[in-house]
């Protein structure tokens, strides 16, 4: 099983690049022997994801999670199903909004928002920080700072950081 952020698997595709044609096949097999490869902290390119599974034979599964939240989101469905792209839905007892610059919800107009995260698996307090924690919490609902768009089936895609990437 490998664990890692798309920057990791961009310089690992990259790398295999470099390698002499003649070590690739064994390069690529020895790859194709994990059951598992994960990606997140970040979006995923669509042409990356689809570049490591060309390589590797072996797909990525995207969630989506960090420090304060714990796993929020995940595509649980198998490989063949799986939405390009896409973190998933919410795992059970985590709930989830888009809410935009004016904090209003715009889950389900296809808008991009800002990712709101509530839920058991929340962490409650930046320790010894009140001020921040005060500005990172909209009522119980955690401001992620990634914005994300909603799809047809209620599945995820994370668009960036809210701070680099303008909604």
């Amino acid at each position: 099983m490998f664990m890692g952020v798309p920057t990791m698997y961009k310089a690992l595709a990259n790398h295999f690049e470099t390698l002499p044609v003649g070590i690739r096949p064994s390069t690529a097999e020895s790859a194709s022997a994990l059951r598992l490869a994960v990606s997140g902290s970040a979006a995923l390119p669509v042409r990356l994801a689809d570049s490591w599974t060309s390589i590797t034979g072996t797909p990525l599964l995207e969630r989506y999670g960090m420090t304060e939240i714990g796993m929020a989101l995940s595509c649980g469905l198998p490989v063949e199903t799986r939405l390009s792209g896409s973190v998933g839905w919410p795992l059970p007892g985590v709930g989830v909004r888009l809410v935009d610059d004016e904090g209003d919800t715009v889950d389900g107009t296809g808008r991009e928002g800002e990712l709101q995260i509530k839920g058991d698996s929340v962490f409650t307090e930046y320790w010894n920080r009140p001020e921040i924690t005060a500005s990172e919490f909209q009522g119980e609902w955690f401001k992620t700072g990634d914005v994300a768009t909603r799809g047809s089936e209620g599945e995820y895609y994370i668009k960036g950081r809210k701070s680099v990437d303008s909604m």
